[in-house]
Parts: structure tokens; C-alpha cells; sequence
């Protein structure tokens, strides 16, 4: 049986997956770390250059990001498919962009220095099998998914699961490897998750003025509902009461299958500290052994007076490995 343990502070996450008492997998991440990549924005064009076949677009960031020509997805203002040769060449960006155009762009490039970050009007959301492309209609497969006949397979299973874009369904999808073994109920609930997101996307878009964030890829706490809840969680232990409304909030509208953590801390407790252990006696048997290598440590950096800095006990007792080297050492 399992259970997780979540300890939340601003600045940073950490998870503790417990199997039988005993931690077997430790998560860490730092807000500080996380990056942009991937967040989805609702920008506004501040400045189109056609000599340069790009666009400064403002999304609220310090400085405005970067989008060329060559990243507006296929279909838009009539930019062709990506095929070679001049007849499928993308016209000017200066056809296709205008000062002050609202359009929603992702970060596919984080800033370095002064330069802003590159973006693409090419939206992905990425879930826990499948890649969504709400813009394409292409099912994918991950290159690392050798087999022919089984690429073939997962390709004929997807196009069932996905449906008809006039029957409500559509949009493009890539299998990442870890859906090789999925089953038909993983790859179907996968896809739920990553259309809900995407409409909410949209909605935020329309209602949303420009330089507003639509879409954050995951926060660790929110993978740790999509990705390690199973059948063996027990329960989901979280330190913020913040944190877990919003999970649970999270798991009522895109995994209702994970559900919420199942047991809130609702009083005060010492915060959890899952890269320190999980009981007072490990805590209690480190923090010996820790003052007990300190201490062969000092002995042992100190070639002389040996009897000043050692207990009377551990004099009676001359065949120990510290009291053997610091009398060589005397006697040289």
C-alpha cells in the first residue's frame, strides 16, 4: 500500500511516495527553476518587422518575446503546411500580423539575457500518455515506440478514441512512450483531461485582456494527482491548506478518477519533511551518528594532546582505531 506525503512552502514542493513505511521515491521542485516554457499567454503584437520575418508580442513580461515567421502553425492566415519549395513558402508576416492583433502564443523558449522569449502561435499541452495538438488533426507516435505492427496498432486505437471532429471529437494527439502498454481507459481519460484544458484555454482567452497567462504546464503537487495516485494510494497527505483546496478543485474538474488528498491536516503540525525521514527515531539514530562522526573527525585532526580531548572512557580502551593513529603520530 502506498501513501504520499506532500510538503508545500513558496519557494518550493517536495513529494514522498511511502510503500510500507519506507520512502521509495523523492520528488523536488523549486518555483525558482520551473521556467516558461510551455505556458500558454494571451499576447498582443507590438511590433511586426518584415525585414526580419518576425513580431514582438507583448504577454506581460518584462520584456516582449520573439515570434518568426517560421513558428505560426500551419492554417494560419492561410501559412501552408511546412512543405518545401516556394509555392508552399508562408506569405510575409506583415500579411498575417498587425500592430495591436490579440492572438494566444506559447513559450517554447525560455529568455536568455536581454533577449525575450520565442514563442509560437503552435499550441501543445502536454499530459501524462499523450501530447494534445488542438490545432492539428495528426495522430503521432513517440519515435522510441520501434515496433511497426505495434505503432500501427496504437495508431488505429487512437483514431477510435479521438473520433470525428463532426462528431465532437478531433484534435491531434502524439503518444509518448509510456503509452505503449496503455490501456484503451488510460489513452480515453488522458484525452478527457487534455480537452478539458484546452477548452479552458480558450475560454480564459476570450475573456482575458492581452498579457495574461491562460495556461502553467502542471505544479508538482498537481502531477502527483494525474500521475502517482493508483489503486494502492491510501492517502494523500498535504502541510497547506491553500494547497489542498486547490488540489482538490484540481481533481474534482480533471481527474476525478485520482480524487483530492484524502486526509487535510486540519490541525497545526510541524511541517512534513520527506527528504528528512518519516518517524522521530530515524530523525533521533541521524542526528547520533551524525555528532559521533564529528567527533572521530575532531579526534583525528588532532595530532597531539590526545588525553585533553578525549573522554576518560575511551582512554581505558587503547586498542581503538583513533587512539592507534594519534600515538604513531606522537611517536613520530
Amino acid at each position: 500500500m502506498q501513501d504520499i506525503l506532500i510538503n508545500w512552502t513558496p519557494q518550493e514542493t517536495r513529494v514522498a511516495v511511502i510503500e510500507n513505511g519506507v520512502v521509495q521515491d523523492l520528488h523536488l521542485e523549486r518555483l525558482l527553476e520551473r521556467g516558461l516554457v510551455g505556458n500558454i499567454y494571451q499576447g498582443k503584437v507590438a511590433r511586426v518587422l518584415p525585414g526580419m520575418q518576425s513580431a514582438f508580442i507583448d504577454i506581460g513580461l518584462e520584456r516582449a518575446a520573439f515570434l518568426h515567421v517560421a513558428d505560426l502553425h500551419a492554417g494560419f492566415g492561410g501559412v501552408g503546411n511546412g512543405g518545401s519549395g516556394a509555392a508552399n513558402a508562408p506569405p510575409p508576416i506583415e500579411r498575417l500580423l498587425f500592430d495591436g492583433q490579440a492572438l494566444t502564443v506559447q513559450v517554447i523558449k525560455d529568455p536568455i539575457g536581454s533577449k525575450g522569449a520565442r514563442l509560437s502561435t503552435q499550441v501543445s499541452i502536454a499530459g501524462r500518455m499523450l501530447v494534445h495538438l488542438p490545432q492539428d488533426n495528426h495522430i503521432g507516435i513517440s519515435q522510441k515506440i520501434g515496433s511497426p505492427e505495434l505503432r500501427e496498432q496504437l495508431r488505429q486505437r487512437m483514431a477510435v478514441l479521438v473520433g470525428k471532429p463532426d462528431e465532437g471529437g478531433g484534435g491531434g494527439f502524439i503518444l509518448r512512450t509510456n503509452a505503449e502498454e496503455a490501456s484503451d481507459t488510460e489513452l480515453a481519460d488522458d484525452i478527457t483531461y487534455l480537452r478539458k484544458a484546452w477548452a479552458t484555454v480558450r475560454e480564459r482567452a476570450y475573456a482575458s485582456p492581452p498579457g495574461t497567462l491562460l495556461h502553467q504546464d502542471l505544479t508538482l503537487a498537481e502531477r502527483v494527482l494525474r500521475d502517482l495516485t493508483n489503486d494502492d494510494t491510501q492517502v494523500i497527505r498535504i502541510d497547506s491548506r491553500l494547497q489542498f483546496e486547490h488540489l482538490r478543485a484540481f481533481g474534482a474538474m480533471f481527474t476525478p478518477g485520482a480524487g483530492p488528498p484524502r486526509r487535510p491536516e486540519e490541525r497545526r503540525l510541524p511541517r512534513h519533511r520527506p527528504d528528512r525521514g518519516t518517524d522521530d527515531r530515524g530523525r533521533q539514530h541521524r542526528r547520533l551518528r551524525r555528532r559521533a562522526q564529528l567527533r572521530r573527525h575532531h579526534l583525528q585532526d588532532q595530532p597531539r594532546g590526545c588525553r585533553r580531548h578525549c573522554a576518560p572512557a575511551a582512554l581505558a580502551q587503547p586498542g581503538r582505531h583513533h587512539h592507534r593513529r594519534l600515538h604513531r603520530h606522537d611517536a613520530r
